[in-house]
């Protein structure tokens, strides 16, 4: 047997005994896990010449589902039932999804699709159901920050790799085990564990968390601590040259400047302070692309000024202007405006690796009208639970929950031209936001009790 998959089902034992053991390591995994895409399972389906790719991420998802039974039958496992209607609501688009691929243009192209979204509904759950206390809720999001730190320092790191890195082995016919390690031969753009756009989006979520944390803490050395993770996320985020990713921090940022009481109180100190850090971060950053383009010299082609160049973004959205052109002809060919071209449909005619280039577009094009009227109800149950955070006191939960909050319009900004909904870590951060807003209601419920006197 090959010793990489021998050291495969080592590691697989290892974690299954720890969620045996140990259930609460279950959301632990499941965020170290979700930022890292370098390492696949790719599957080839050579009729259609498309590949479906399964990461760690979906694995730890399987197991982690499997020990929460198992915990569950052995009564190992403290379970509260709770009327969730986002929960329903999410079971219902999950469900819509399911029907379409019977319309779908090709049936096994769109199932695995579909058992990419399942993973990630399940993930959606697992968190949910796992995130019961106050403790578990700290820990998630320190793992996320201590996740959001190393996904930072890989990204840094791919800068001096010259060129993009493929291990493969074949197993089986049609599966193939696929170690990507991801650099560029453009050394001024740094990826990570991932894509720019997908390692940015989750430093984006670990940064926001971090604030927030800032905000709680009263430990003069635990306050300079957060600020330099918070400067080194922000700092190394440039690098990925994720514009869009980029843009939506800076607004998730203003927005807890304000809504959060502390960050709001020196509102013209924090924005000094704020604006005058992103200014040296910039500088050093250019100072860097000068530098490495000077060395270089004509191999670079320009994309070291990707974050800052009209033209270069001009090049980058034509290329999502002739995807949407694409897949909307098809949309609207088929008719498909109510009922959408089915799951996984609109990344059957993206090519080799499908990316719509749009998550709320992918809703549209798959979903149509309906999915996207089901996710609208998602959207609507959030910002219900968001006026309500607006009028509680300071607490523990209502920073945190700002955090989400803050996370969602970042995501919701860059979604408008990246990613699709079959992206793991936006379900996974769904479901650390409803255990967030189970945990603040609860807070919020406890605050009303008024005990008797005498």
């Amino acid at each position: 047997m090959p010793y990489y998959i021998v050291f495969l089902l080592m590691a697989l034992i290892a974690i299954g005994f720890l969620l045996i053991t140990r259930i609460h390591w279950g959301y632990i995994l499941l965020i170290l896990s979700v930022p890292i895409t370098c390492i696949k399972f790719s599957i080839y389906s050579p009729d259609v010449n498309l590949f479906n790719v399964f990461f760690p991420f979906h694995i730890i998802v399987c197991m982690t589902l499997i020990g929460f039974f198992l915990n569950r039958v052995m009564n190992k496992l403290k379970y509260r039932p709770q009327y969730n209607a986002l929960g329903i609501i999410v079971f219902f688009f999950a469900f819509w999804a399911l029907i379409s691929i019977s319309w779908a243009p090709d049936h096994k192209f769109s199932l695995f699709r579909y058992c990419q979204l399942l993973l990630c509904v399940l993930a959606y759950f697992l968190m949910v159901k796992l995130l019961t206390t106050e403790r578990d809720l700290k820990r998630a999001i320190n793992a996320w920050i201590f996740m959001g730190i190393l996904a930072s320092v890989a990204l840094l790191f791919s800068l001096l790799l010259k060129d993009m890195y493929v291990f493969t082995k074949e197993i089986g016919k049609d599966l193939f085990y696929v170690f990507l390690h991801v650099g560029y031969v453009n050394p001024m753009r740094g990826s990570g564990f991932s894509n720019p756009k997908l390692t940015t989006n989750f430093i984006n979520f670990a940064t926001l968390f971090a604030i927030g944390s800032l905000v709680i803490v009263q430990e003069p050395k635990q306050k300079l601590k957060l600020a330099s993770i918070i400067g080194f996320m922000i700092f190394s985020h440039l690098f990925a040259q994720a514009r869009g990713a980029l843009g939506g921090l800076l607004v998730a940022i203003a927005f807890l400047l304000i809504a959060l009481r502390p960050l709001r109180k020196h509102l013209i100190r924090n924005i000094s302070v704020l604006g005058f850090s992103l200014l040296i971060m910039f500088l050093i950053f250019l100072s860097f692309q000068v530098i490495v383009r000077s060395y270089h010299g004509a191999q670079l082609k320009g994309v070291g000024t990707r974050l800052v160049s009209v033209e270069q973004g001009t090049g980058s959205m034509e290329d999502r202007f002739d995807i949407w052109d694409k897949t909307f002809g098809i949309f609207r060919d088929r008719n498909a405006y109510v009922f959408g071209i089915g799951a996984g449909g609109s990344a059957y005619y993206c090519g080799v690796l499908p990316h719509v280039h749009g998550f709320f577009l992918s809703i549209a094009y798959d979903l149509g009208l309906i999915g996207l009227g089901i996710f609208f109800i998602m959207v609507v149950i959030l910002m219900s639970g968001f006026f309500q955070m607006l009028r509680s006191g300071d607490s523990y939960y209502r920073t945190m929950l700002c955090s989400f909050y803050a996370g969602l319009i970042a995501f919701s900004i860059n979604g408008l031209i990246e990613f699709e909904y079959f992206m793991p870590v936006i379900w996974l951060y769904l479901g650390l936001g409803v255990a967030i807003f189970a945990l603040f209601r609860e807070h919020e419920a406890k605050k009303e009790i008024i005990p008797l006197k005498g």
